[in-house]
């Protein structure tokens, strides 16, 4: 243990989870789960788990870059750089890389190069679309359908599915239209035709079969796949992949592949960001016999679907770890006159249960002369004294 820290009795019960099994814990910010994780990084190496065997994943590049800062500071071996602390995403780029699922020269690019692609194939200006809020929205669903495309042509499960929304209400019926027209079930298998015969549907639905409207959504929905497989089929040209090609393609390795390493030791953080196809790519990437796996998560963020977060992704991952669920709730890092202030904006305006609600650590940083909330203030004078207290502090 580091000598400079000192765990409270809820973060010590967390490092000394034992070796085995799924664990589950439920923290506010604030709370010491840096420090935590590193501690326990070092307890499971002590305990004969090699670092090649952790997995360590975190949801943002900048949590990452906080993690293995402590590592380095508190952590030292010849063996360390075997272990992996990154997010899910760059995790998935390396696994792709170093086992040669893709090309060397392969690029990965982002949202604004997928956009520039799909401008070039419609003429249209780059700055143009993304001053158009609708457009660059339909941009965006045609990527998407994209990968729902690949999603469908490789058999994931339904659940699985990384934008589901991007099929609406009117393409399904476009396509049972296109369907019934065909004389055909409407099955993956013909979604699948549509979708890589798009010129030969478009004589299709100017047919007796389509009203007027029904043939303009089945024009819209065919265009749209169209631009879908054309984007593809560019990216694969030029070795190109994206973020979403990422998951998309580990995933496609690990259940077709039983050979690439598994991981003994996971733990992973801000689980309830996590979307469903992510969360089982980590299940594949477990080991099977005497795993042990820790996820970190903050019910908050999940009631209220920060950055995309569900509730429903954590109520599964307490299921799976009923009886091995840990709280912190004691905030190490707000003083606790803010704490309280925030703790009643929370309750009062935003409904959080007060049990989630952190707990004020030891305040060791609140000095002589810091502020005081008076019994029975308003909160709106609670907020306007602490911003006086902050330009206080900075004028010092």
């Amino acid at each position: 243990m580091t000598p400079a820290w000192q765990p409270d009795a809820s973060q010590l019960r967390v490092i000394e989870t034992p070796l085995g099994g799924y664990h589950l814990v439920l923290a506010p910010p604030g709370c010491g789960k840096t420090q935590i994780l590193t501690e326990r990084i070092r307890r499971a190496h002590d305990q004969g788990i090699a670092y090649g065997d952790m997995l360590c994943l975190t949801f943002t590049n900048r949590a990452a870059r906080g993690m293995r800062e402590r590592i380095a500071q508190y952590i030292e071996g010849a063996d360390l750089g075997q272990l992996y602390v990154g997010n899910i995403h760059r995790f998935c780029s390396r696994f792709l890389f170093e086992h040669h699922l893709v090309e060397a020269e392969t690029s990965v690019i982002d949202d604004d190069d997928a956009l520039s692609i799909l401008a070039r194939y419609q003429n249209e200006e780059e700055s143009a679309i993304k001053q158009r809020h609708n457009r660059r929205r339909e941009y965006a669903e045609i990527i998407q359908f994209a990968h729902f495309m690949h999603q469908i042509i490789h058999h994931h499960p339904r659940g699985l599915r990384l934008h589901p929304d991007c099929v609406s209400a009117d393409d399904v019926r476009a396509l049972k239209a296109i369907c019934r027209a065909e004389r055909r079930e409407f099955t993956p298998d013909a979604m699948i035709h549509i979708y890589d015969h798009t010129d030969d549907y478009r004589d299709v639905i100017h047919g007796d079969a389509f009203d007027v409207g029904t043939q303009a959504l089945a024009a819209n929905t065919l265009r749209k796949m169209r631009y879908a497989h054309a984007y593809t089929a560019y990216c694969r040209q030029n070795k190109l992949i994206d973020f979403e090609d990422l998951l998309l393609l580990t995933y496609d390795a690990l259940t077709a592949d039983n050979d690439y390493p598994r991981y003994r030791w996971i733990q992973v953080d801000e689980v309830q960001d996590l979307n469903a196809m992510q969360l089982a790519i980590i299940d594949l990437l477990t080991a099977k016999e005497r795993a042990t796996v820790l996820f970190l998560g903050d019910e908050q963020q999940a009631i209220f679907s920060f950055m995309g977060a569900k509730v429903e992704r954590l109520n599964e991952i307490k299921l799976r770890c009923k009886g091995h669920i840990h709280h912190l709730r004691q905030n190490h890092r707000a003083p606790s006159y803010l704490l309280g202030v925030l703790n009643r904006y929370a309750e009062a305006q935003l409904g959080i249960d007060p049990e989630l609600l952190p707990l004020a650590g030891n305040d060791e940083q609140a000095q002589p002369g810091d502020l005081q909330i008076i019994y029975g203030a308003t909160m709106e004078d609670e907020i306007r004294l602490i911003c006086e207290k902050v330009r206080e502090l900075q004028a010092q």
